[in-house]
């Protein structure tokens, strides 16, 4: 019973510490561009589950002239992209 108290207790904390961190308030709409830090265009590749990109050449392309690419990010969660849409 013990244990189901603490993690009852554990649970609220963490919903209220990530309802906080990821609130649509603390989001920063950011222009995903060639220039970003490689760690970040990495992940895009990786984690794209929309519009799988192959490899770094095709984000390159799909960054390229007249495309747009924005991420939601979290200031208090550096290099985390939260939300990714290709244009």
């Amino acid at each position: 019973k013990e244990n189901i108290v603490s993690l009852r207790a554990l649970d609220s904390y963490l919903k209220e510490k990530l309802g906080t961190w990821l609130s649509p308030a603390t989001l920063e709409l950011h222009q995903i561009t060639w220039d970003d830090p490689a760690s970040l265009l990495e992940k895009i590749v990786a984690y794209e589950a929309v519009h799988p990109i192959s490899n770094l050449i095709d984000l390159k392309r799909r960054l390229g002239l007249g495309r747009r690419c924005f991420g939601y990010l979290n200031p208090a969660i550096p290099g985390i992209l939260l939300l990714l849409s290709l244009w």
